[in-house]
Parts: C-alpha cells; sequence; structure tokens
C-alpha cells in the first residue's frame, strides 16, 4: 500500500481553515465573556434599583406621615394638600 500525501496548497489551504476556526473560537469565547460580565453588572444594577425603591416608598411614607395627602413640587419645595 503506498502513502499519498496532499499537495503544499491544499495543506496550506488546511491550515488556514483551522487559524481561522480557532480566531473564530477565541471571538465567540471574549464575546460571551463580555455577556457573562455584563450579565453580572445587570445584575448589581437590579440589586440597586430594588434598593432605591425601598428608600424612596421609606421617604415618601415620611413625608406623608409628616404632611398628609398631597404633592410636593421638587424644584419649590412646595407641598400641596390633596383636598
Amino acid at each position: 500500500m503506498s502513502n499519498t500525501y496532499l499537495t503544499k496548497e491544499e495543506i496550506t489551504e488546511l491550515q488556514n481553515l483551522r487559524t481561522q476556526e480557532g480566531q473564530l473560537i477565541a471571538q465567540l469565547g471574549e464575546i460571551e465573556y463580555q455577556l457573562y460580565l455584563l450579565e453580572q453588572n445587570k445584575e448589581a444594577i437590579k440589586r440597586q434599583i430594588n434598593n432605591f425603591s425601598q428608600e424612596r416608598d421609606k421617604t415618601a411614607l415620611r413625608l406623608q406621615e409628616k404632611y398628609g395627602e398631597g404633592s410636593i413640587d421638587i424644584d419649590s419645595g412646595e407641598f400641596k394638600k390633596t383636598n
């Protein structure tokens, strides 16, 4: 049985394909890593939003207990009582 060999051009072509595949895999890995970091940041921001909402609600309740039902003009600080 005799061995058959590819041409240099065919070998080069296969090597180039292997290199391209490796680059694509590396790029995909980088994107997945960035997505993971973005997901972590997203979860951290969601926790901050929850904390903010709780603080906002506490402040609204405290002001409502002090001034009653109404609305506040934040720029002037004026409170208008609801009838």
